[in-house]
């Protein structure tokens, strides 16, 4: 018994080494990849339409939804759980299989909180932090703190 679990932690951590050597290999050419660390798992969509700067760190579980392109600037940090969904559904047709959509833009230095969602069309702006749990559907100032859909301006000492 000692060695099935032994040989299942072994396959876990080979899933684990591989997956991350995947996620740096669709992205390597994206950006400025080189600094940046993406946690795995992680789904991408379309990795054509991620674009990162340098320094970015994503947390694992996160979903890009690549409909439309995703910019995240330099030295932004994206917590675990979250979803960056650009495609929407035409609501004003009966079909609702046509998707429509329009990019995500995250500025320099935003840190995104845990199981947190963004809409289509967002921009974040530079130095802004976003609550965990929060759903962003309209675009965030720069220098500002979204928590329970309140905007704030940020203080700093």
């Amino acid at each position: 018994m000692r060695i099935l679990f032994k040989i299942l932690a072994l396959i876990e951590k080979i899933k684990y080494y591989y997956g991350r050597l995947y996620i740096k290999y669709i992205i390597s050419n994206l950006g400025g990849y080189k600094q940046s660390d993406i946690s795995y798992p992680v789904t991408i969509k379309d990795p054509s339409n991620l674009f990162i700067g340098e320094g970015v760190k994503i947390g694992p579980n996160c979903l890009f939804g690549t409909f439309k392109k995703i910019t995240i600037g330099s030295n932004s940090r994206i917590s675990s759980n979250c979803i960056l969904e650009t495609g929407n559904l035409n609501l004003k047709k009966k079909d609702f299989g046509n998707h429509i959509g329009s990019e995500i833009i995250i500025g320099k230095n935003v840190w995104i909180g845990m199981s947190s969602i963004i809409l289509a069309g967002v921009t974040i702006g530079d130095n802004s932090f976003i609550a965990a749990g929060s759903v962003v559907s309209k675009n965030i100032p720069k220098d500002s703190i979204f928590k329970n859909n309140i905007i704030k301006s940020r203080i700093y000492e």
